[in-house]
């Protein structure tokens, strides 16, 4: 089994992908590309080869679930597990969320000490299915 290491992340505030970089990159080890948007992150998704994107449920424009969509239609991109971020979402949207094809969903605010570990949970339960 493939190990974590690339993971590509959207989020529309700059002081959350700053903090999300830190704590990947920090704590994780992992190597962290960022985007302001959905419409970034499918533009640079190419570019990052990432093994894991991680996306907030709320942006302008695209939302998460529409990049997740978009993801999903492409055959190169299809099998990339997606993670959410939220801090607003409610149980039905979270069970939207994983019905949709998430593979996980983490919680804002989220403890940046225990975000790389909760992103390789959700990692190694996709890849042992």
């Amino acid at each position: 089994m493939r190990t974590l290491q690339r993971i590509l992340c959207a989020d529309d505030e700059p002081d959350m992908r700053a903090l999300i970089k830190l704590a990947l990159e920090n704590v994780g080890h992992f190597h962290v590309d960022l985007c302001a948007s959905g419409r970034e992150l499918l533009d640079n998704i190419d570019l990052c080869k990432p093994d894991m994107v991680l996306l907030d449920y709320i942006m302008p424009a695209m939302d998460g679930m529409g990049v997740m969509q978009q993801l999903q239609r492409r055959a190169d991109c299809h099998r990339i597990p997606v993670v959410f971020m939220t801090g607003s979402s409610t149980q039905s949207d979270i069970d939207r969320m994983k019905m949709a094809g998430a593979a996980g969903v983490i919680a804002k605010p989220f403890d940046p000490m225990t975000l790389s570990e909760a992103l390789v949970k959700i990692w190694d339960d996709v890849n042992h299915e």
